[in-house]
């Protein structure tokens, strides 16, 4: 076979195997993917790059005929291409050419499973630490349409109006099945009891994902308080701990503190009153006692007491309680699973295209033009094996804006 026509065996390898990829994608699949490269055009992507994500701008409005002139207030985040994945695999000539006679072959559909399952894995670790809205009780599952139809109501309370997507872990999706077969809607009856398809419920696409883990809190041991008022920004301090105790708070463990409501983020207006509208924050550190039972907690989001950004509707009094998700006894850790209600906004996934690497004697980078996932596929020889190395790479990065998500926790 001629260079040429090894090339163009290559391209058709490449080209299958991102398709499949693309198509294997779960909770990924629902990400937006519209970044903003700083360097303009350009297909040369490193590992640690740096990429800017869009957020909307809030102004406060001002009263009566005089003019009250306010900066802008520009609201971005970042993007970093943080992760490469590859997948490595050695060809025979019988293995080409078995692709070539049946291209639905699955030598190559454990590849792009593969890819797919690992991308989609570090968005949901990444969620885990950074969606603070919180509902549902740890430990219980998801046994009917409540918790979801809750976490829409949650959704809309903090200005979330185009919520679409729904994930679950495959428990909790087998568990709402379960409590929707006998649904009096005749399509989405058939749909659950045919072929345990979970369809569409409350105006949003339901999905299911392997991927979404078991998180396991702190042991929150001790009695937690505030310690010090008028707090505000990225950590807060507490003290009540026991003295001395490690991992008394977890990443991705949700707090709250007595008296501390969220704000809509459009009208600034308090979304409810009781313990389920209180402000919520995700820890971001694993949090250790000192001696004194005191302790440093890095949080999000960051706390705002006024201007555009505000979030709460006021700083937490000194002493004031602290409770954590799903911990019904301090010093006993628990469990719980996370699925995700949210709007397209909620996660970022940038699947750039990896660099040429030029010493290859093939290599080329294939990019789905709809979802702008890209594969870089690489080929070369190995005279002692008398085989042909072909490896697939990705390079990716996740940003998770949790303003735009509810956790579901069962």
């Amino acid at each position: 076979m001629s260079t040429a026509n090894n090339f163009k065996v290559v391209d058709f390898i490449g080209k299958n195997v991102l398709a499949r990829t693309v198509n294997s994608l779960a909770f990924a699949h629902t990400a937006n993917r519209d970044w903003v490269n700083p360097w303009g055009a350009s297909n040369d992507f490193k590992i640690g790059d740096t990429l800017r994500i869009r957020k909307p701008v809030y102004f406060t409005s001002n009263n009566g005929a005089e003019l009250q002139v306010q900066g802008i207030i520009e609201n971005q985040d970042t993007l970093t291409i943080n992760y490469q994945k590859h997948v490595d695999i050695a060809l025979t000539s019988v293995d080409v050419q078995r692709f070539l006679q049946d291209p639905e072959t699955n030598i190559y559909e454990g590849a792009a499973q593969e890819l797919a399952n690992q991308i989609d894995a570090v968005g949901a670790q990444t969620a885990a630490s950074r969606v603070w809205r919180t509902i549902g009780t740890a430990g219980a599952g998801i046994t009917s349409f409540a918790t979801p139809n809750l976490s829409v109501t949650t959704q809309r309370k903090y200005g979330v109006v185009n919520s679409r997507y729904m994930t679950f872990n495959p428990g909790d999706a087998g568990s709402l099945r379960a409590s929707l077969q006998n649904s009096f809607n005749k399509p989405f009856n058939e749909n659950v009891s045919q072929y345990a398809r979970l369809g569409e419920v409350a105006g949003h696409d339901l999905i299911e994902d392997q991927n979404l883990a078991i998180h396991t809190t702190g042991t929150f041991a001790g009695t937690a308080l505030v310690n010090g008022a008028l707090q505000s920004g990225s950590t807060i301090n507490l003290k009540g701990f026991t003295a001395s105790q490690s991992g008394v708070l977890n990443v991705g463990d949700v707090i709250s503190f007595a008296n501390v409501y969220g704000l809509n983020p459009i009208s600034r207006l308090q979304v409810g009153t009781g313990s389920g509208n209180l402000a919520q924050f995700v820890v971001q550190e694993v949090v250790n006692s000192d001696g004194s039972g005191l302790a440093t907690v890095s949080i999000l989001p960051a706390i705002v007491l006024s201007g555009p950004y505000q979030n709460v509707t006021v700083a937490a009094a000194d002493s004031a309680a602290v409770s954590a998700v799903g911990i019904t006894v301090p010093g006993t850790a628990a469990q719980w699973s996370n699925n995700y209600t949210y709007s397209p906004d909620a996660f970022t996934l940038a699947c750039v295209p990896p660099p040429i690497m030029m010493g290859a004697p093939y290599c080329k980078v294939f990019t789905d033009p709809e979802t702008n996932i890209s594969i870089r596929c690489t080929v070369s020889y190995n005279p002692v094996t008398d085989q042909d190395i072909m490896r697939f790479d990705v390079f990716f990065g996740w940003q998770v804006f949790g303003q735009y998500c509810t956790r579901q926790i069962g």
